[in-house]
């Protein structure tokens, strides 16, 4: 499974376990990890809206390298799986970005 570059924050592990999502944030790294193996990071943050401090989400942040045209089928596959593996509410509570460098 994908390990994330740094260690889970405790805001985020606090956050997790409150909301009922540890198992849904595990699959969120299992999903990163089948379609992008390659990563070379992947970073977790606790973000929220400032006009909305109630609207709290973990961001994790996949940093892959490569050609577009090769990363977006992937990105494809990994959506279809995200839609129908992680249910709602998690699924609003965990946002998965690539940033391609």
């Amino acid at each position: 499974m994908t390990t994330l570059s740094q260690p889970l924050p405790s805001d985020i592990a606090r956050f997790c376990r409150e909301q009922g999502i540890e198992e849904q944030l595990d699959r969120a790294l299992a999903l990163v990890d089948d379609h992008f193996p390659d990563a070379r990071g992947v970073y977790a943050e606790l973000m929220y809206d400032p006009d909305a401090p109630w609207d709290t989400w973990v961001s994790l942040t996949v940093e892959l390298s490569g050609a577009l045209s090769d990363i977006l089928p992937r990105d494809e596959q990994f959506v279809h799986r995200w839609v129908t593996e992680i249910p709602w509410p998690a699924a609003d509570q965990i946002v998965v970005q690539l940033d391609i460098v």
